[in-house]
């Protein structure tokens, strides 16, 4: 199928020039135009993120597995090359199997900076260096999940979650154990699973495209809050003890901060009673130097008026004397 420019642009706002698409890309652009919900047409050459307007329902989808997740922003992607792909990919599984239903919604959860590297390069199976559960790309269906268990090395707080279309055709039955190194699907099969069936793991190119980035901050606190924490066998045991759940750990956080807090007011209690009481010892310091002063002041007014006395008697007795010696 052929499209003319004219058929292509019903209106003025293309971005990029559009002489530079190929047909096929072009059709990518108008499908994927649609699929975003857009009401006037984008066409880009590059790769691109857009913000995306319509975004309370897809927040509500990620809350749906993922509720605390504090969402930031949400960008539509267009990489029109890659989703061409995508789309030729799509249509091939669906000549071969007659199926018309094989997409599916998964999640799958990195740094923003490799998020932005996947619009060029794609999520490229051959950079995994995690393969738990095989050497492909990893996606769940589960928001949680995904965050829970991404990649933990980076130390990048600000995540991205991919939200993708996957094509799932053909899933392997067999139980493919963790750390297992499997490269190849078996029972040629395009998609493996993990024993609890919350991550699909794709091998194949051009099988999957990240629709939207969900843009959020990944805190520490939020890891203890995932419905994971406890299933995960690193947090269950220590020492050979089960630790406690997640509503006992904040129970007894809950009560320590409690304890803490009492123990500042007793505490902040005893050092305002020592402040109190030293301010007390101070003050009859205080008034003891004031009463010894006027007290030394009164026994000097009282010495030097006595001290005035005798010598106004005495020089009365002097006079005395000298009137009768002249007599």
């Amino acid at each position: 199928m052929s499209f003319t420019v004219t058929e292509i642009v019903d209106n003025q706002r293309c971005i990029e020039d559009i002489s530079k698409m190929s047909s096929y890309s072009s059709l990518a652009a108008k499908h994927l135009n649609q699929r975003h919900g857009n009401t006037y047409k984008r066409y880009y050459t590059n790769p691109q993120l857009e913000e995306c307007y319509n975004k309370d329902q897809l927040i509500e989808q990620v809350h749906t597995t993922f509720p605390w997740c504090r969402v930031d922003k949400v960008h539509n992607v267009y990489a029109t090359h890659m989703y061409g792909l995508y789309l030729l990919r799509r249509e091939e599984i669906r000549l071969e199997t007659g199926a018309a239903d094989c997409e599916m919604t998964l999640y799958h959860v990195t740094t923003e900076q490799r998020a932005k590297e996947s619009l060029e390069h794609g999520l490229d199976w051959r950079r995994t260096k995690r393969s738990r559960f095989g050497r492909g790309v990893s996606f769940s269906d589960d928001a949680d999940y995904a965050d829970y268990f991404a990649d933990n090395r980076t130390g990048e707080v600000k995540r991205v979650i991919m939200v993708c279309t996957v094509l799932v055709h053909k899933t392997s039955t067999k139980i493919v154990k963790p750390n297992s190194g499997l490269s190849i699907p078996p029972e040629n099969a395009d998609t493996t699973m993990s024993p609890n069936g919350r991550v699909y793991v794709k091998y194949n190119d051009y099988e999957f495209y990240p629709l939207h980035f969900v843009y959020y901050e990944r805190r520490l606190e939020d890891l203890s809050m995932s419905r994971y924490f406890n299933k995960n066998h690193k947090n269950n045991f220590k020492n050979g003890q089960l630790l406690p759940t997640t509503a006992e750990r904040y129970e007894h956080q809950r009560q320590n901060e409690l304890l803490r807090r009492q123990k500042q007011q007793k505490q902040d209690e005893l050092l305002r009673r020592q402040r109190q009481r030293q301010n007390e010892f101070l003050k009859q310091q205080e008034q003891k130097r004031y009463f010894e002063q006027t007290r030394r002041q009164e026994q000097q007014r009282k010495q030097h008026q006595y001290n005035h006395q005798l010598n106004i008697q005495q020089r009365t007795r002097n006079e005395r004397n000298n009137g009768c010696l002249i007599l």
